[in-house]
């Protein structure tokens, strides 16, 4: 007995475990260790911790993360073939039938067959080359829209983004067809849904979680957009080659993408008949892989030289050499443009366009540094921490691009420490043509313009996390806000309508001496009561139902409501009927400032301009505001409501809360009234401009304010544009402060 046990105990110890990783929790497994920052920035943290061939349990998947040249090389090349498979992941595999598109079809006989035609065929450098005219006309497009904004802040990475969508469009589909703006919207829907951890791809096995969250339906409806659009083009693409001949030699010449996929699906020598589904599947492989990549290097390399003057200087130096010397600028220039690959390659070393590459699943179980890798476990190769690899990078997170300058260093995938675009089997059949749409727009960029930040902001201060551009209606509805509705002459001139409610709510509460009151109603009364008569002048008919409706409007949107918590979820919405009483409650906004709005605006008066109300000053903004984006009715309406539940509640509970702490606080009480009483005692009015006077009166607002905030927790925040930096962490966009 005691022989069998030592042996059992030596056969357990010999077999090798999985690599380490952070601990766990029942169901979620290592969830939570993602959540506090990007992606790819948490598991480098955590690699540092525990190697660079680190375990996680997501939900149902066991993932492999390699963070290390050398384990790379060991997933990319010594065990290429085991680990050549993509994971299920339900975005795709809705969205392309099955996955039967060259990114994630698993790897086999037809997915060979699909990357031989990519290879000779749709991607090929001959191919690339012969789109050529195409990368140069839209570039110039691109070029002429920025020249007619020479001196004005412009969105350079929307136009890049339109420019790299647009070349590929074309190159796909031959001149710009007429859905192409509603197609390259799907794309982009589809790119974002696939993207990231999705809870569907974490717990694989429940059906019904696509269902509940409602992705399922938002998948099924891209695809039936995706399929009409492309359905079109290709029937296009069909009557036109029937009519033109296609046996004339010269025919390839002007192929698309569109063509040579049906070319191959009318070949009888190939193993697996194209079916019009797999050509669709490539379409949205070529624009997902071949667009936003390409737009991604360019913005990052513009930031990048906007950052390093030295380095833009001297790459436009270079460039405009060259050019003045050739007499143009087109491609061919990029062969004596030295400086300006190696700004390339770095640019590609500190922000690969996809940082954690494309997931990989291991065929079969195999062993790793003597670490245990299961079978059908998904692999994460973080080509973003191996680029910046202290072990491999001299100073990894400067901007450098002489590094390259004598380094046989390149992007195919044969030197582990820079693999931009992948590795091995899976590496990116698009290289070239991604590249392609690199460097013509950098070129012409670097050539034309001279390009400067924003004034008050220098190459130091510079983001390299935010996206270039600013939102505009923002700006141009809370400009008029402040100057017109909430200046302070506009404040000002609603004096008389503040102390004339005071008055009524004084005189209201000293019918009642001695007796107990309900200081809290009466408070809210009164600051709800000067909000209406700002806004609306006289006392409307429907004033207690609308100050009503924007109370249960206000108890509805605050806090953390469970529809917010899952977006995505039309049936948690459906089942709180939050959704039904916020439409009950709209409907009665709708109808009561409806009314406002119109008598107001049929109303004619001679008064003076501080006898206005808000709804007037509104209304004089949207007719004669001379406003870059004009204001709607409905624009009114809601800053109206803005007016009501920010304007109003806050006031009260103010108010509230500094005699609160002056009944807890008697000395102070004492003093505040000792303050109050000999002004207010003085002969001549008692008003307003008596506060001046109060400076202890002051402190107590100030103190109050401080004790108890308007909001404990501020307004949520969301992030515009890719990136942002907050204490040297790195922030998704999208992501609520």
């Amino acid at each position: 007995m005691l022989l069998k046990l030592l042996r059992l105990s030596r056969t357990k110890n010999s077999t090798p475990c999985l690599p380490p990783g952070p601990w766990k929790l029942p169901l979620l497994g290592s969830i939570h260790h993602l959540g506090s920052s990007l992606p790819h920035h948490r598991l480098r943290d955590l690699a540092k911790k525990y190697g660079p061939l680190m375990h996680l349990q997501l939900g149902e998947l066991s993932v492999i993360v390699v963070s290390s040249p050398e384990t790379a090389k060991e997933v990319m090349k010594t065990h290429d073939v085991t680990f050549a498979d993509r994971p299920y992941l339900f975005a795709s595999s809705v969205i392309c039938n099955g996955a039967t598109n060259l990114t994630f079809a698993p790897y086999g006989d037809y997915w060979k067959q699909l990357r031989k035609i990519c290879a000779m065929e749709l991607l090929s450098p001959m191919r690339v080359q012969s789109f050529r005219s195409t990368r140069e006309e839209e570039v110039s497009h691109f070029i002429k829209s920025i020249s007619e904004n020479i001196g004005s802040p412009i969105d350079l990475s929307e136009r890049i983004f339109s420019l790299t969508y647009g070349i590929t469009a074309r190159a796909a589909f031959g001149k710009k067809c007429k859905d192409q703006e509603s197609f390259i919207s799907l794309v982009k829907e589809a790119t974002a849904a696939a993207a990231g951890f999705n809870i569907s791809d974490i717990f694989p096995s429940s059906t019904v979680l696509p269902i509940l969250t409602g992705f399922k339906a938002k998948l099924e409806k891209i695809r039936g957009m995706f399929e009409e659009i492309v359905d079109n083009i290709i029937e296009e693409h069909k009557a036109k080659k029937m009519a033109a001949n296609v046996g004339d030699a010269d025919e390839d010449e002007d192929e698309d993408l569109v063509d040579v996929l049906l070319r191959f699906q009318e070949r009888g020598d190939v193993k697996f008949p194209l079916s019009i589904a797999n050509i669709k599947a490539v379409i949205l492989d070529i624009f997902s892989g071949g667009s936003e990549t390409s737009s991604t290097t360019v913005e990052w390399g513009m930031s990048e030289l906007l950052k390093h003057p030295r380095m833009l200087e001297k790459a436009q130096t270079e460039i405009r050499q060259v050019v003045n010397r050739r007499g143009t600028v087109d491609e061919t220039c990029i062969q004596e443009l030295v400086f300006l690959k190696l700004v390339i390659k770095e640019t590609l070393r500190l922000h690969p366009p996809t940082p954690l590459l494309l997931p990989r699943e291991s065929r079969e179980r195999c062993e790793i540094n003597g670490y245990a890798i299961p079978a059908k476990s998904k692999v994460i190769v973080n080509a973003w921490a191996i680029g910046r690899d202290p072990m491999w990078w001299k100073d990894p997170e400067r901007f450098h691009p002489e590094r390259f300058l004598s380094s046989s260093i390149d992007y195919r995938g044969l030197n582990f420490e820079y693999i931009p675009f992948g590795a091995g089997r899976r590496v990116c059949p698009g290289m070239s043509f991604g590249l392609a749409n690199v460097e013509l727009p950098l070129i012409k960029l670097l050539y034309h313009f001279d390009w400067n930040l924003l004034d008050g902001i220098t190459n130091e201060d510079l983001d390299m996390n935010e996206a270039f551009g600013v939102t505009g209606i923002l700006e141009a509805v809370t400009q008029d806000l402040h100057f017109g509705l909430l200046s302070s002459k506009q404040v000002q001139s609603l004096r008389l309508v503040r102390e004339e409610e005071v008055l009524k709510f004084i005189n209201s509460i000293s019918r009642h001496p001695g007796s107990p009151i309900n200081l809290s109603k009466s408070l809210s009364s009164l600051t709800y009561g000067i909000t209406a008569r700002a806004a609306f002048d006289k006392k409307c008919k429907e004033q207690d139902a609308f100050i009503s409706l924007v109370n249960e409007s206000v108890a509805l949107v605050g806090g953390f409501n469970l529809t917010q918590l899952f977006p995505s979820s039309k049936l948690l919405s459906f089942l709180n009927k939050t959704q039904s009483k916020l439409e009950k409650i709209h409907q009665g906004f709708d109808q009561i400032l409806n009314n406002i709005i119109e008598e107001h605006k049929n109303s004619t008066t001679d008064e003076g301009e501080v006898d206005k109300d808000l709804v007037d000053v509104f209304l004089k903004v949207q007719e004669h505001g001379d406003l870059e984006i004009p204001l709607s009715v409905d624009d009114m309406k809601a800053v109206i409501l803005d007016m009501f539940s920010a304007g109003s509640e806050t006031s009260t509970i103010t108010v509230e809360s500094a005699v609160s702490e002056l009944l807890k606080n008697p000395q102070i009480m004492q003093k505040a009234q000792a303050d109050v009483r000999p002004v207010f005692d003085r002969e001549g009015p008692f008003d307003e401009t008596c506060s001046q006077e109060l400076e202890f009166l002051h402190l107590v607002i100030k103190g109050t304010l401080e004790v108890a905030p308007l909001q404990a927790l501020c307004y949520c925040l969301e992030k515009t544009g890719r990136y942002a930096r907050l204490m040297d962490l790195r922030y998704l966009s999208r992501l609520k402060l």
